[in-house]
C-alpha cells in the first residue's frame, strides 16, 4: 500500500496562523495502515495545500510588482508637481515680457503636464487598489490553507481514534481521555472555515473597488491590459 509523504507543515502552518488554539498533529503510528481510500484521500487533501501555497507565492510575486509601481508612480507624480511649479514660473516671465508665441508654447507644455499628471494619479490609483486586493488575496490564501490543513488533521484524528477503538474496544465515553478527541479537530476545522469566509467576503471588496479604478482607467483611455 501507498505511504501518504509528510509534508514538512511548519513553516505552512506558520504562514497559515494556524497555531493558535489549534489540536495537536496526530502521530504517524495510529494512522500507518490506511486503507487505499484513506490514503488517496489525504493524499489529495496535501497536492490541495502544496497548490495554495504555490498560488501564494505568485500573489507575493504580484504584490513586490504593485508596491515598486507605486513607489514609480510616487516619484513621476513628484516630478510632476516640480514641473508644474517651472511651467508656471516660464508663463509669467512670458507675460511679463509680453512674448505671446513663447506663452502659447508654454500653454501647451502646461496641458500636456497636466495629463500627464491625470494619467499617473489613476494609474496610481489603480496600483493602490490592486495592492489592496493582492493583501487580501494572500490573506484569503493563507485561511484557506489552513482550512486544508485543519482537514488534514481532522482526517487523521478519525483514523487514529478508528485504530484505537479496534485495538482498545469501544469507549464508554464519546471523548475519553485517553483517546483522540475527533470533536476538538472538528471545532477547529469549523474555526478556520468560519476565517475562511470572513476572508473571502473582504476579497470581494477589494475587487469590486478594484473594479472601480480599472472603468475609471478605461473612461480616460488608458489600456487596463498593458498594466501588470
Amino acid at each position: 500500500m501507498k505511504k501518504t509523504a509528510y509534508l514538512p507543515l511548519a513553516a505552512l502552518l506558520l504562514a497559515a496562523g494556524c497555531f493558535s488554539s489549534m489540536p495537536p498533529r496526530v502521530s504517524p503510528e495510529y494512522i500507518s495502515g490506511k486503507s487505499q481510500g484513506e490514503t488517496e484521500k489525504l493524499e489529495q487533501i496535501e497536492r490541495e495545500i502544496i497548490k495554495i501555497s504555490n498560488d501564494k507565492e505568485e500573489l507575493q510575486k504580484s504584490l513586490k510588482i504593485s508596491k515598486l509601481q507605486i513607489a514609480v508612480l510616487e516619484r513621476e507624480l513628484t516630478q510632476i508637481d516640480a514641473q508644474s511649479k517651472l511651467l508656471a514660473d516660464k508663463q509669467k516671465l512670458n507675460a511679463a515680457q509680453n512674448d505671446q508665441a513663447g506663452m502659447a508654447e508654454v500653454k501647451n507644455e502646461i496641458d500636456a503636464n497636466n495629463k500627464a499628471r491625470e494619467t499617473s494619479s489613476l494609474k496610481l490609483e489603480y496600483y493602490t487598489a490592486k495592492k489592496k486586493h493582492t493583501e487580501q488575496q494572500i490573506a484569503t490564501a493563507e485561511a484557506q490553507q489552513a482550512a486544508k490543513i485543519a482537514e488534514q488533521y481532522l482526517e487523521e484524528a478519525k483514523i487514529g481514534r478508528a485504530k484505537q477503538d479496534s485495538i482498545m474496544g469501544p469507549a464508554a465515553e464519546e471523548t475519553p481521555k485517553d483517546r483522540i478527541n475527533i470533536k476538538e479537530y472538528e471545532d477547529y476545522k469549523l474555526k478556520t472555515e468560519e476565517r475562511l469566509a470572513s476572508m473571502k467576503k473582504e476579497e470581494q471588496l477589494t475587487s469590486a473597488e478594484l473594479a472601480k479604478k480599472e472603468e475609471k482607467l478605461k473612461a480616460a483611455g488608458i489600456d487596463v491590459s498593458q498594466l501588470k
